[in-house]
């Protein structure tokens, strides 16, 4: 009759599946549907799948080889290993697509919460009572937030206000306290990239950070104080390297680093992180942090590695262009 010619039922068992189910067993659950020859056009269904069906395998390469990984996301993977191993679930999310791909479960807040894009401070999450995703927030022991400082303080009032909505059906007490009674670990740095407000002042900005929300004084603070890179490190002097670029990366952080003007708003740049003669600085520039991108489009991995912070739009409009043009065969 037609109705499996475009394999949606089968994406659709996938994506339901991975609400509950394990990167491992969801590889076993496509082996299956393979093995019923009933999927019409099995490429594309590993197309529109294929990143629930790899969660787990950047994880299991990175322990067959011994990589324990570093700072925050080691202890956030560490956290829901742990739990994952009694039985417990645990919900991994990051703000950023990038860094969920680093995280044990390898979703997006948007993804995972149903946040809405256009946010406000009324705005809930789209989560309706006894949906999936209602259900398995219910029965989550743990939510893992990483890179929370970047995204709007409504964003985490609207999952607040949704998760007391969810748990005020399940317990007496569970309603109108933080997150429904969930314990929510949140991560990352305020001295990293603060949330975008569109021709906002420093006030507007400051004030739309999770630091500012009613949320906050719930909130117990807690900081990671060992360098695991240096714990890494092969060498000495590559040791040495990294103290010096991490201890001058927080002196700009925290605003007590040298600056070359009266107002300090300008700073002086390390001679070698600087990309001082060439004809083509930003050409360097992307040819430096992506080296033979043509050649490495495919691997997830090169591109958790590295990335180039643009300051304006005009910016990252140029490196796109430079970027398309390497990518369409002309890099030099």
């Amino acid at each position: 009759m037609g109705l499996m010619e475009d394999d949606r039922e089968y994406v659709d068992g996938i994506s339901i599946a991975s609400e509950l189910g394990s990167g491992s067993q969801l590889r076993k659950l496509f082996t299956r549907m393979l093995m019923t020859n009933l999927i019409s056009r099995p490429q594309e269904v590993w197309r529109k799948s294929w990143t629930l069906l790899s969660d787990g395998i950047l994880y299991d390469r990175r322990k067959a080889l011994n990589i324990p990984g570093t700072g925050k996301t080691f202890v956030w993977n560490i956290l829901y290993a742990a739990l994952r191993s009694r039985g417990l679930i645990v919900l991994n999310v990051a703000s950023r697509g990038i860094a969920s791909l680093l995280l044990l479960g390898d979703r997006t807040v948007h993804s995972r919460f149903s946040i809405p894009i256009s946010i406000n401070e009324i705005s809930t999450c789209n989560l309706r009572q006894g949906s999936p995703k209602a259900q398995l927030l219910k029965k989550a022991s743990l939510i893992i937030w990483d890179e929370t400082p970047m995204l709007n303080k409504h964003c985490f009032e609207a999952l607040d206000r949704s998760l007391n909505d969810i748990m005020k059906t399940q317990s007496t007490h569970g309603y109108d306290i933080p997150f429904g009674g969930k314990v929510v670990v949140l991560g990352d740095d305020f001295r990293q990239i603060l949330p975008v407000i569109s021709k906002g002042s420093r006030s507007e900005i400051v004030g739309s950070a999770i630091n500012s929300s009613y949320l906050w004084k719930h909130c117990k603070v807690m900081k990671l104080t060992v360098n695991m890179r240096l714990q890494n490190a092969t060498s000495t002097s590559t040791a040495a390297e990294i103290k010096k670029f991490a201890d001058w990366l927080l002196q700009v952080g925290d605003g007590t680093v040298k600056t070359i003007d009266e107002e300090k708003t300008l700073i002086e740049i390390p001679p070698d992180l600087l990309i001082e003669q060439c004809k083509e600085p930003l050409l360097e520039l992307v040819n430096f942090a992506y080296p033979k991108l043509a050649h490495n489009l495919q691997k997830s991995s090169f591109f958790q590695e590295r990335a180039i912070l643009a300051p304006t739009l005009e910016s990252l409009e140029e490196i796109n262009n430079f970027t398309l043009a390497m990518i369409s065969g002309d890099e030099t």
